[in-house]
């Protein structure tokens, strides 16, 4: 299917949400918290990268999930580290410059070297490391315990009814319930 049809509309939408992305990034350089920022700074990542990936641009849709990725987890903590806006400006620019070289038809520039850097974290955001599990000793008198033999298990009986004992309970067959006899 010939998609060249569909560049213009592509590169329109993406523009607009490059746009967004750039707008909300600068507001979240001041207030870093802005659950609602980082939502749609998700979505517009999200969104571009699924019309790129749709029209066959790998390497946007590269980056725009690893800006997604990204994004994603400072969703669920709710708060955005400096050093991380940063790297998500560096993102934004290096996504414009790929719908650049779309525009231009040329083929998409390397995002490799993006892709392959580190995340930079201030100490800060970062969690602190886990502390080791530190037990209580067991307590001598458990230590003791061991020691002795257990007693044998408790095998509960059970009764087979009369006739061949050879039968399971489950495949002989039923009782006949006792009558009583009528009192004369």
């Amino acid at each position: 299917m010939d998609m060249s049809k569909y560049r213009g509309m592509f590169l329109t939408e993406a523009g607009e949400h490059l746009k967004s992305m750039s707008r909300l990034l600068v507001a979240l350089e001041k207030n870093p918290s802005e659950r609602e920022s980082i939502d749609t700074l998700f979505r517009n990542a999200h969104s571009v990268k699924g019309m790129a990936a749709s029209m066959g641009y790998d390497n946007t849709a590269r980056l725009a999930h690893s800006l997604e990725d990204l994004l994603d987890g400072f969703r669920k903590s709710g708060s955005v580290p400096p050093a991380t806006v940063d790297r998500l400006l560096a993102g934004l620019d290096l996504l414009e410059g790929l719908l650049e070289d779309v525009a231009q038809e040329r083929s998409e520039r390397e995002v490799e070297s993006f892709l392959g850097s580190p995340v930079e974290a201030e100490p800060a955001a970062m969690d602190p490391p886990p502390r080791p599990l530190l037990l209580p000793p067991p307590k001598k008198s458990l230590l003791r315990s061991r020691r002795r033999p257990l007693p044998p298990p408790v095998f509960r009986r059970m009764r087979l009814p009369k006739g061949d004992c050879s039968k399971s309970p489950s495949t002989s067959p039923p009782r006949r319930p006792l009558r009583r006899r009528a009192p004369s």
